[in-house]
């Protein structure tokens, strides 16, 4: 933690170390005796305030992220201005003093949250799985497990180089819940929490308009579609994600309604069927169970041919 007002860090550090997982490595009041420890190895996350004598934080976290970009920053200020700015360079939260434990209670679940994927990144990096994708000028992976990447067919499986982090996140985002209409206040939820509301819808739209910008240059297919308050990831790009994501793990029946839903709003009502059946003979086999009632209930809800029309248009 670094602060350089002795109250603002011992108010942090007592209700930081009411939480299961997170350990004070050290307190410091000036940015480049914080530096130095973190040097020496240990720090997985930095608190950080602004506004500070000699280097501030907004320098310090450009300097630390520079050379240790897995350290995860979290900016702890009285001022609301830097929000915007503290996410352009990857914060994982923006804290208004004096931080409240409901509040904090977001942050570190936002930050051993970032904390596990990482791990769970160098966990599998040797098996990592690609989502790949069909171009107009050749095909393109999205890797879905561990940190988010996209990989251009031609670029010797060089990922693409993001101009800003929340252009990343957005498309992993949308990645994720692809297939799904995702509301523009989810997103800005998501990725600017605590944000100006009208800053951040004009970063989302910049962020947006950079990735189709991307997506042309590579000779990509438009994937992304817009609507009045929100964005979605196309059914063709959904449906591929999809069968990969399940070629790794079968079972989990929210992705196999999700993929369900996919196919119908494809209109491949053949695609639709023809999963739902190997889907209940792989429990039958391998579980001895039966799909939950709900996907049982969606099935029978596209199976109808008015369901399956109106889902599809």
């Amino acid at each position: 933690m670094v602060d350089d007002e002795e109250p603002a860090i011992r108010l942090l550090e007592i209700r930081l170390g009411t939480y299961k997982g997170v350990i004070v490595a050290g307190t410091f009041m000036d940015a480049e005796e914080a530096m130095e420890a973190i040097r020496k190895g240990g720090i997985d996350a930095v608190f950080l305030d602004i506004h500070m004598p000699g280097i501030n934080g907004m320098v310090a976290s450009e300097i630390i992220t520079g050379a240790f970009p897995d350290i995860d920053i979290i900016f702890v200020t009285a001022f609301e201005q830097y929000a915007i700015e503290a996410f352009e360079r990857n914060a994982v939260d923006y804290v208004l003093k004096p931080p409240v434990p409901g509040r904090l209670d977001m942050t570190i679940e936002r930050l051993l949250w970032r904390q596990k994927a990482r791990r769970n990144e160098v966990a599998v990096i040797g098996n990592a799985v690609a989502l790949p994708f069909k171009e107009q000028a050749g095909e393109s992976a999205l890797y879905c497990f561990g940190r988010f990447r996209w990989v251009v067919d031609g670029r010797e499986g060089e990922p693409v180089k993001w101009r800003r982090t929340k252009d990343r996140e957005l498309m992993a985002y949308l990645t994720h819940n692809r297939n799904s209409f995702v509301p523009k206040e989810t997103l800005l939820e998501a990725l600017w929490p605590g944000a100006d509301p009208e800053q951040s819808t004009a970063y989302l739209y910049t962020c947006f308009h950079h990735i189709r910008k991307l997506m042309k240059r590579f000779g990509c297919r438009e994937t992304l579609e817009s609507g009045t308050d929100g964005y979605q990831l196309l059914p063709n790009q959904a449906i591929s994600c999809l069968q990969r994501a399940l070629q790794v793990n079968p079972f989990p029946d929210d992705l196999n309604e999700t993929l369900l839903t996919a196919y119908a709003q494809a209109g491949d009502r053949y695609a639709m069927i023809r999963h739902y059946t190997q889907f209940v003979n792989l429990l039958h086999v391998e579980l001895d169970i039966r799909p939950m009632e709900s996907t049982v209930r969606l099935y029978q809800h596209y199976s109808e041919g008015s369901a399956f029309f109106e889902a599809s248009t």
